[in-house]
């Protein structure tokens, strides 16, 4: 049994949507075990399901073994397959057969980048299976793909994108999977919602945390760069020690910031505290930050050459000689620029070029444009005749951009008298300073000239061997913390939680907002969509409840159904987060579902757009259930009319029998007739983008042809229209059948209401 081996197929894509799959064979049955996971911000999540499934074998695509070996800290063989080996072929040619065996087998609900990792595992296995298990998280509400898109969660203007105010990249990352998988544990829901009012009540705390917030360095990058810290140079080891330097500092500061101002308890705040008291973190923090300065603790660390003598209190004889020749000669680069250039000028460090000088004054780079092509012209004429050799020996790195040289005149006019002949400072003449190379950057030009190259370079020597003592007692520091690192990462996901929180938080000081009440019902008062421009916004009011839980929505063309259905799946997902609503008030029930028939969306399966609706609608059926909120816009509308209506009553019938809630948009007013004896439906109306009870008797789109086309064209059109309504038929005494069927509906004197019945069953006779 010990060599019994779990082998399992990961297929990713590169898009924001749910296309992670996860396949593992169970070691012991013929059966494939199915995993989805949401877009690569969730590899976290899907690196502990691996370690808990004591996953030995991983099949990766070509290319991403070295990616995945850095995102699962523990052993793992990880072997890569062609792109063509996680063929979905291959796993609907196992889904057909596992379906002629087991007919009732439902298999829609997997994703497609799913079916790409089970045909990635058949391919490598070659063996029988027998069937396919899918499991999902039950501790978060189940949005697909399909529903992802069409209300707009991530993307451009994407509700992600409007409430997205976070300092740190651990809180964008959970403000990501929360908006994807938002919570259905109404206690810890109930908590979020705690800590977020407990910061619009003390604004003082909520700027003091938001102030620590912006500091954070990225624990998921400090988690991975300890695992290959090995490899690394001495200055990413050292800039790695204090990035984890500055996260202790911040993340205790936090804590005592906690503390002193009494926070009621939290059990993300107190999981802050447990952490960092495991493994010593406190003790191990104050141990070596005895070798640090504090100052340095910004949580957004730069390697800065001029600051590196004080980075380490470290009492060592040949570094305490390097460190003063290192003070002695960047005081000489300095006193140089300041004699020949005067304070025009300053000295500057990157990686390429070491120490050069940078400058902004339009005048000084004017006369080293003039001296450098001269010298280059200089150059030119006397390497007449020589050899290669000779040419190449003119200064190396003599390249001006061609923004310094389209008009170097330009700069010349300007303000040439401040370096006529001389500085203020020496007697140097300007005129006979030749850079050694020129370029530029944003504002800045960089340069330096021969002399000043001969004193830089003793600052290098000094800067490199200072940079190696620093780098081993940096490797010393980061072997001490090793084993805690896992602590720092969970300390990061807490900071991360309330960094979204904080988010929240700012998000109500931008909007009128409010905190929803969780019952079994679902009540939005003046609701907006956020999404909608501000100058367009109108408020709009939502009810649905157990009692009546089925709305039919009907209204003009581009009247603002679709954004009504976008502004209620938007609200229970940002309630589920326990996050504020754009509402005056606010009461939703935990949904645990959600799905959506709206807009049109990629054609897998290379099928009529009336096929895709019928998919659409099989699957709703097979998932939804009571605790589903579900968002149909126009369902039918890709077929004939007959075919279109029976479509969307047979919809409607079933989606009634499994208590879903369900709001539904349609231009089929005929269902009223159908469905107006049910109790549970509330029939509105959408005129001018509000909503209000009724339906809408009339149509817009005269109105919106003669808008949006030219004149030309809408005549044809409106002499179709005219004729086919005179041509109508349905009619009766003058009466269209959309307009009798409203008045059933409307009519409160039941004698009154029959005899209208009996008009609309002979002519439905």
């Amino acid at each position: 049994m010990e060599n019994i081996k779990t082998i399992a197929s990961l297929c990713s894509s590169r898009s924001n949507y749910p296309l992670l799959g996860l396949s593992v064979k169970d070691p012991l049955t013929k059966t494939i075990n199915c995993y989805e996971f949401i877009d690569n911000h969730f590899f976290d999540e899907m690196a502990k399901k691996i370690s808990k499934l004591k996953i030995n074998v991983l099949l990766v695509l070509k290319e991403q073994k070295e990616f995945f070996k850095q995102k699962f800290n523990h052993e793992v063989n990880i072997i890569e397959l062609k792109r063509s080996d996680f063929n979905i072929d291959y796993a609907n040619f196992l889904i057909n057969e596992i379906k002629i065996k087991n007919p009732s087998f439902v298999h829609e609900s997997l994703t497609y980048f799913m079916l790409g990792s089970i045909g990635g595992l058949i391919s490598y296995l070659k063996t029988e299976i027998e069937n396919i298990v899918l499991y999902l998280d039950d501790n978060r509400m189940y949005l697909n793909e399909r529903t992802i898109t069409a209300l707009n969660l991530i993307g451009n203007n994407s509700l992600y994108k409007k409430i997205k105010s976070t300092y740190t990249k651990m809180g964008a990352e959970e403000l990501f999977k929360n908006i994807l998988q938002p919570l259905i544990d109404l206690n810890e829901i109930k908590e979020r919602q705690k800590f977020v009012k407990f910061l619009i009540n003390n604004e003082k705390i909520a700027v003091e945390i938001g102030n620590l917030l912006k500091n954070f360095p990225n624990t998921n990058s400090i988690y991975n760069k300890f695992n290959a810290y090995e490899t690394f140079e001495p200055e990413k080891l050292i800039v790695l020690v204090f990035e984890i330097f500055s996260f202790l500092h911040l993340a205790i500061s936090f804590s005592n910031l906690i503390h002193t101002n009494k926070i009621p308890e939290f059990s993300f705040i107190r999981e802050i505290s447990i952490l960092l008291k495991e493994q010593n973190l406190k003790k191990h923090y104050e141990k070596i930050s005895i070798l640090t300065e504090n100052k340095f603790y910004n949580g957004k660390f730069i390697f800065n050459v001029f600051d590196l003598v004080e980075m380490f209190k470290i009492n060592d004889e040949l570094l305490n000689i390097l460190r003063q020749m290192y003070n002695e000669n960047l005081e000489d680069l300095h006193a140089m620029i300041y004699e020949i250039f005067g304070d025009t000028s300053e000295l500057y460090y990157d990686k390429k070029h070491k120490f050069i000088i940078r400058t902004k004054d339009e005048s000084l780079i004017s006369i080293l444009i003039k001296n450098y092509d001269r010298n280059k012209c200089k150059d030119s004429s006397s390497s007449k005749g020589t050899t290669e050799k000779s040419k190449t020996n003119s200064i190396k790195k003599r390249n001006i951009s061609k923004k310094l040289t389209k008009d170097p005149h330009n700069l010349t006019n300007k303000s040439d008298s401040v370096f006529n002949n001389q500085t203020n400072n020496s007697s140097i003449n300007l005129k006979n300073i030749i850079p050694l190379f020129l370029h530029k950057n944003k504002d800045y030009f960089y340069f330096t000239i021969i002399n000043f190259e001969q004193f830089s370079l003793r600052a290098e020597d000094a800067l490199g061997k200072i940079i190696r003592i620093y780098g081993r007692y940096a490797i010393e520091i980061i072997k001490d913390f090793y084993s805690c690192v896992w602590n720092i990462r969970e300390i990061g996901n807490k900071i991360g939680l309330i960094d979204m929180l904080h988010s929240f938080y700012l998000f109500s000081q931008k909007h009128d907002c409010t905190l929803p009440i969780f019952e079994d019902s679902v009540i939005f008062n003046d609701s907006t969509n956020i999404l909608v421009h501000k100058g367009e916004v109108k408020s709009n009011d939502v009810y649905s409840s157990s009692m009546l839980n089925f709305s039919i929505i009907t209204g003009d063309n581009c009247g603002g159904k679709t954004c009504y259905l976008r502004m209620i799946g938007m609200n229970v997902i940002l309630s589920q987060m326990g996050c504020v609503l754009p509402c005056r008030f606010a009461k939703t029930k935990i949904f645990k579902s959600i799905f959506t028939r709206i807009g049109e969306h990629p054609n897998h399966n290379e099928i009529s757009s009336f096929g895709n609706e019928l998919l659409d609608c099989k699957f709703i059926l097979e998932q939804s259930n009571r605790d589903s909120l579900i968002l149909i816009d126009e369902l039918g509308s890709h077929t004939n009319y007959s075919d279109g209506f029976t479509l969307l009553l047979t919809m409607s019938t079933l989606l009634l029998k499994k208590e879903s809630y369900v709001f539904l948009v349609t231009h089929f007013k005929e269902i009223i007739f159908y469905l107006q004896e049910n109790k549970r439906i509330s029939f509105l109306q959408m005129i001018n983008y509000k909503v209000k009870a009724g339906v809408n008797e009339k149509s817009n789109s005269i109105e919106l042809i003669e808008k949006l086309l030219p004149k030309e064209y809408t005549e044809d059109i409106l002499i179709y229209i005219k004729f086919f309504k005179e041509k109508e038929f349905i009619k009766v005494n003058n009466i269209s059948f959309n307009l009798l069927a409203t008045k059933i509906l409307a009519c409160e004197n039941e004698e009154k209401r029959n005899q209208l019945k009996e008009k609309l069953n002979k002519l439905i006779k």
